[in-house]
This record gives C-alpha cells, sequence and structure tokens, in this order.
C-alpha cells in the first residue's frame, strides 16, 4: 500500500530531522495546526490528516503557498490572503510575517470563523467546506446546492443593483457561475476550484 505524502513526512522528521526542507517545516507546522484543530472541534466530519489536506488545498487555491501572496484588488494578503480587517481581528502584523507564524494566525483565524459563525462542525467534511471557511464561512457548513448569489441576469446590462453592477456581489464573482444561470451555488464554487487545480 502507498503511503500518503504526509506519512513519509512524518517518518522523515523522526528519522531523518536533519534533512528537513523549509517546506519540509511548513507542511509539519500545518499538520501541528489540523492535529490542534481536530482536538478543539473533535466534532469535525475528518481526521487531523483531512484537515492538514484541506488546509493545504485552501492555501494552495489562495496563494499557492507565497508567503508573500499580495492580492491587487484589495487588501488581502499572505498564504491565506487575509484582509486587512481580518488581519487587525487577529493582532497580525500587516508585514513580515514569517511562513511558519501564518500558520499559526490561520490556526487563531479558522478557530474565530468557527466560534464567530457557529459553524456546525459536524458538517465540515470536504475541501470546499473548508475551504469557505476563508472564502465565505456562512456557506461552509451548508449543503451544495445553497445559493451564494444571485442576480436578474447573468449580462451586466440585466443588474439592477442600486449601485451598478461592479457592486453586485453576483457580477464581482461571475466566474463561478459555470451554467450562467445567474445564480451561484456552493456547488459551483467547489467545480470551479477543482477545475482550476
Amino acid at each position: 500500500e502507498k503511503k500518503s505524502n504526509l506519512i513519509l513526512l512524518l517518518q522523515k522528521a523522526k528519522h531523518s530531522s536533519h534533512t528537513l526542507s523549509k517546506w519540509d517545516y511548513f507542511r509539519l507546522k500545518v499538520y501541528q495546526a489540523a492535529r490542534n484543530l481536530k482536538h478543539r472541534y473533535p466534532n469535525i466530519d475528518g481526521t487531523d490528516e483531512d484537515i492538514y489536506n484541506w488546509s493545504m488545498e485552501t492555501f494552495h487555491q489562495e496563494s499557492r503557498y507565497k508567503e508573500n501572496a499580495k492580492n491587487p484588488h484589495s487588501s488581502a494578503k499572505y498564504i491565506f490572503q487575509a484582509m486587512y480587517s481580518t488581519r487587525e481581528s487577529l493582532n497580525m502584523p500587516h508585514k513580515n510575517v514569517p511562513l511558519l507564524k501564518q500558520v499559526e494566525y490561520y490556526e487563531k483565524y479558522i478557530c474565530m470563523m468557527i466560534d464567530g459563525q457557529k459553524l456546525k462542525t459536524e458538517n465540515l467534511n470536504t475541501a470546499l467546506d473548508w475551504y469557505l471557511i476563508t472564502f465565505y464561512p456562512a456557506l461552509s457548513d451548508d449543503s451544495d446546492n445553497v445559493t451564494f448569489a444571485s442576480c436578474y441576469g447573468y449580462k451586466k446590462n440585466a443588474c439592477r443593483h442600486k449601485r451598478g453592477w461592479k457592486s453586485c456581489n453576483y457580477h464581482a464573482n461571475i466566474g463561478y457561475d459555470l451554467n450562467k444561470d445567474a445564480k451561484i451555488t456552493k456547488k459551483e464554487i467547489g467545480e470551479h476550484l477543482l477545475k482550476n487545480k
């Protein structure tokens, strides 16, 4: 049976710790955070290894694991694209945060979202559920068919938002509307993420 990359990493850390790379230390830090989260929220419908994998997928989607990642269109930055207000809530510095320290803030952020949004942890059981804690936590523990955003029509001139289509949550995220029905569901967000892997 083929061993998972995580098991191989843990074996390497135990028997050959002197050969660990910066990437290895990062992954070990993420696994430590996953174990802490599973311990704090035992009802999460996944193992600590699942939480590790879901977190790694979130980092890949948000920043491609780049510790200095910055969104050119917003204040979001770092490996989990923390907004300015989020960094303020976490007492997180706005610049020069080492990668391993970012993982600690990410763990703190997940706790803040689960507790603050009163998420049903027993419903968190997929990489999409976990990613949405970062992207749009209100959808994390909902069914795949729940609507994230909608509008009167797919085309911009159909939008009736009082401040115009540029202020419309649907049109700001229109790339997720895969079937162009002027409605974005949680399932479509997941399909979009998988398509872009």
